[in-house]
């Protein structure tokens, strides 16, 4: 079942961590599925849902353009525009 995501909230928690990281190293990263990844707070295997997560919420009103992503197959690159805290 897919969720649409809009909100902040509706966000699972792995991904709300990695969204943060993105924001405090204020660097993006790639990300493909059913790789092994590790930053503070979270360390497990990244999941197809979790990028769905990620590419539905950079259209949200939410992000305000705080990030963009970029879709290859079964990678996901999260490119930093600015800080949620600027």
């Amino acid at each position: 079942m897919t969720v649409k995501v809009s909100e902040w909230s509706t966000l699972s928690q792995p991904v709300k961590t990695i969204l943060e990281r993105v924001d405090i190293n204020r660097k993006g990263f790639t990300l493909e599925a059913g790789q092994e990844f590790e930053i503070p707070y979270f360390k497990g295997m990244i999941t197809t849902e979790m990028l769905s997560e990620i590419k539905q919420y950079e259209t949200s009103s939410e992000n305000e353009g705080y990030y963009k992503t970029k879709s290859d197959g079964d990678s996901l690159r999260i490119i930093f525009l600015k800080g949620a805290f600027d």
